[in-house]
């Protein structure tokens, strides 16, 4: 009996690291494509960010104060690269699944698709991810911390939309 517990413990253990390893080995593979334009942040970067921002808008204090719970952002951005690798990076994003984030917007047209992804707990995102995977200008952006949307539609006045792509509005 422990060794058939000691197993499934095994087992979700390295499906949770493998579903875990999949966006990062996305992201370290798109990072490396040459001529990739790529902006990595991490808590600290992002308060000296929000800190510079606040001291030259004391009226946007609001908004900033929605900010401050971020721990990491990261954004890839493909637009200056070969063509072979804007559509690697397309293929990869249609067909990365990732456990732990639920999809919240997906849009497929002509010139490509858009995906977001998120872990939401309430009106609380803990992670959001979000594959433009046009042709022409294919980008990744993954924020982790917790984006409470309830107050950023308040900072902005209660007219807030997240994301607005194509008339499709999250939240």
């Amino acid at each position: 009996m422990k060794k058939v517990l000691l197993t499934v413990m095994l087992l979700i253990g390295l499906s949770l690291t493998t579903s875990a390893q999949s966006l990062e080995e996305f992201m370290t593979r798109f990072s490396a494509v040459e001529n990739a334009e790529v902006v990595n942040l991490d808590k600290e970067q992002i308060q000296a960010l929000l800190s510079a921002q606040q001291e030259d808008a004391e009226e946007e204090s609001g908004k900033m104060d929605v900010l401050k719970s971020l721990e990491t952002i990261n954004v890839i951005d493909l637009e200056e690269c070969g063509e072979t690798d804007r559509l690697a990076f397309c293929e990869a994003a249609a067909n990365l699944r990732v456990d732990g984030l639920d999809t919240l917007v997906e849009t497929n047209e002509d010139d490509g698709l858009v995906r977001i992804l998120g872990k939401m707990d309430g009106s609380v995102c803990k992670e959001l991810v979000v594959f433009s995977a046009e042709k022409a200008e294919p980008a990744f952006v993954r924020i982790v911390g917790e984006l409470d949307l309830q107050k950023m539609k308040n900072a902005q006045g209660g007219d807030f939309n997240l994301i607005n792509i194509d008339g499709v509005t999250f939240p």
